[in-house]
């Protein structure tokens, strides 16, 4: 099914291959972009929801922590301010003799332990000295408890709020209580109506933060609530009463996980009293262990993910616009990409024939104009060779039935006709050489067309929208650039260093990489003379890394080097060792030594042009290259060798920092 829908893929024109490219590519990104905003902004109100929930909650708790602790003082310290009130009544009466002092106080004693505060709560009340002198508990009584910090406390401040930790007689373990202190100083008695913290539910005066807390909302209709861990609601705007069983909409036990978590979130369904349906809700719940109060915040999911549904609309609109504008844009740009590339192939074909004076429009600046003028620069630079060559073959034919002639008509004068055939003779080294000029001069003018007319049609063959006839013609275009570019790239080169035009693009370039493939690649040729290459690093190398970095351009320090470590192997003894050196000062410094001597008649112009002895394909080429190279890169080269040492290339380059 893939190869199938590939080969209709390829079958397409260009116009609908780009077209449908760009859609889905278009349609892939819109959605992608959509979903990724979607999701941040889904995740930043789910964030929003939960930081807000989370902070309501705290500040709900913190807020009925704090009305229940001012609640329950204010009741302590009533109370305690009353039973002072009725002690002076007392103190009053045995002052004006209506009753005796004793008696007065046991009609307080007896008041004072009448009453309960809470479910277990008691007053009692002790000495200055920290000795207690009525509580509930009898034996208590008469106990001197000032070696108690709470109690030191106590009787230094005498009146005022204390929370501590008792047991009494009998009891396991200390709990925490609550207390108010007041002084009756006739007497000397403190006054100490007392709690324990696990009753203050049952002294805190609701009403007191009733109202403020059912006035809070989340979002529109969500709210907060607070009910015990057995069920018990304690402030509801609807509901009252025990709610532990209570279920949402898929019967789900919401109550019971409140009140057996007491800290945590849930999500549920709810249908308020006035309501037709169940909608979601999240509900954040904190515990309050002195109360055994659970406060919880709860909002709608639909409420707080309004926004999401105004942006879904909004990105579906504008993928919307974007998808129409995409799909005009493509289809016009498609059409005349299309119909310019038609234009060219049929251009070309006629070039293929043998026609050289076909013309591109040159008015486009973009890739296909440039197409288009490279391509007309190889037409006229193939026209004048072509007319060039008919030339050079003329001028030989000529001589050639000249010479004929000559042969026929002077064959009685030899001596005559062979100093005019070597005249001739000459005049056609002339030619060949003058022909051989020409083909410089082509291969200059060659080179920048030629690369347009590779490089351009490799772009193009990227595409996967091309028809197998297009891209067949783009290879056949490619593969004639290429081999024509290997005709004239070996020449160009030095051509425009020996001119001084040669365009130098330094770039960081690792020797050792260069080093290394040039090994890889002359390993059949150091093979078969047994010769060794050795790598050493000198001074301002670092040994652990494998990097020496130079400025310079790749493909020049890769002749460079092949050519000199190729006429290293070549120079080198049998079963003997080239040491390459690599070290660093103010430059970049590269040394190649083998055991080979240069012959004496050639040391001084050893980098010369055609310098060459003793080699039977020698060009004299290599060395004066490499010393082109060197020089175009800003660097140098020298040369020293004996019969004693051998021979050492210095090539020195700039470093690359």
């Amino acid at each position: 099914m893939f190869k199938g829908l590939k080969n209709l893929f390829l079958n397409l024109r260009i116009r609908n291959k780009f077209m449908l490219g760009y859609l889905t590519i278009f349609v892939f990104t819109i959605l992608l972009t959509s979903i990724i905003i979607f999701f941040i902004a889904q995740k930043t109100i789910s964030k929003n929801i939960e930081s807000e929930l989370k902070n309501s909650t705290r500040l709900i708790l913190n807020m009925v922590k704090t009305s229940a602790h001012v609640s329950i003082r204010n009741y302590l310290r009533a109370v305690a301010e009353k039973n002072i009130d009725i002690i002076h009544l007392y103190y009053n009466q045995a002052v004006n003799g209506i009753i005796s002092e004793s008696e007065a106080k046991l009609r307080a004693r007896e008041n004072l332990l009448s009453q309960k505060i809470g479910t277990t709560g008691y007053i009692y009340t002790a000495h200055s000295t920290g000795i207690s002198n009525i509580h509930p508990i009898k034996e208590v009584e008469g106990t001197d408890f000032s070696h108690l910090p709470f109690v030191n406390e106590l009787v230094t401040r005498k009146i005022g709020y204390l929370e501590y930790e008792w047991k009494n007689p009998g009891e396991k373990e200390k709990k925490p209580k609550a207390l108010y202190m007041d002084y009756f100083e006739p007497w000397d008695w403190i006054i100490a109506v007392s709690t324990y913290r696990e009753e203050f539910g049952q002294l805190v005066k609701i009403n007191d933060f009733e109202k403020s807390i059912s006035s809070l909302k989340f979002g529109q209709t969500g709210y907060p609530f607070i009910l015990d861990s057995k069920g018990n609601i304690i402030i509801h705007p609807f509901s009252s009463g025990n709610i532990y069983d209570a279920q949402d909409g898929n019967d789900k036990d919401f109550i019971h996980y409140i009140c057996l978590k007491k800290n945590g979130q849930i999500n549920y369904s709810w249908k308020n009293p006035d309501e037709k349906e169940y909608r979601r809700k999240i509900a954040y719940f904190n515990y309050i262990p002195e109360l055994d109060w659970i406060v919880v915040s709860s909002g709608y999911l639909e409420e707080f993910n309004r926004p999401l549904k105004s942006l879904q609309i909004i990105l579906i609109s504008i993928s919307g616009i974007a998808l129409l504008l995409s799909l005009i844009l493509s289809w016009a740009i498609s059409n005349l990409i299309n119909h310019r590339l038609f234009i060219i192939v049929s251009k070309i074909k006629k070039s293929v024939e043998g026609d050289f004076s076909v013309s591109i429009d040159e008015l486009a600046k973009d890739e296909i104009g440039l197409l288009g003028k490279y391509f007309n620069k190889l037409m006229k630079y193939l026209s004048y060779h072509q007319k060039e060559r008919d030339l050079s073959e003329l001028k030989i034919q000529e001589a050639y039935f000249t010479l004929e002639r000559k042969v026929i008509e002077r064959t009685e004068q030899l001596a005559e006709a062979n100093k005019v055939l070597q005249i001739q003779n000459q005049e056609l080294k002339e030619a060949a050489r003058l022909k051989e000029d020409v083909a410089l001069m082509t291969s200059h003018d060659l080179k920048n067309p030629l690369n347009g007319i590779i490089s351009l049609p490799q772009f193009l063959m990227f595409d996967e929208n091309l028809t197998e006839d297009q891209t067949l013609t783009l290879q056949k275009i490619m593969d004639l650039g290429y081999t024509m570019l290997n005709m004239v790239n070996l020449t160009l080169d030095l051509f425009k260093m020996e001119r001084g035009i040669y365009q130098f693009k330094p770039e960081k370039i690792n020797l050792f990489e260069i080093m290394d493939l040039i090994s890889i690649e002359k390993h059949s040729q150091l093979s078969a003379k047994k010769v060794n290459i050795i790598i050493q690093l000198g001074e301002g190398c670092n040994k652990n890394n494998h990097i020496f970095n130079v400025q310079g351009e790749k493909l020049l320090c890769y002749t460079l080097f092949a050519n000199l470590i190729a006429n290293a192997i070549e120079a080198s003894p049998k079963k003997q060792t080239i040491t390459i050196t690599f070290s660093k000062n103010q430059q970049a410094i590269i040394t190649i030594h083998n055991l080979g001597a240069v012959p004496e008649n050639i040391r001084d112009r050893f980098f010369e042009k055609f310098a060459t002895s003793g080699k039977e394909k020698g060009t004299g080429l290599g060395t004066y290259s490499a010393k082109l190279i060197v020089e175009t890169q800003q660097g140098s080269i020298s040369m020293k060798s004996s019969e004693e040492k051998g021979t050492i290339i210095t090539i020195k380059m700039n470093k690359y920092e």
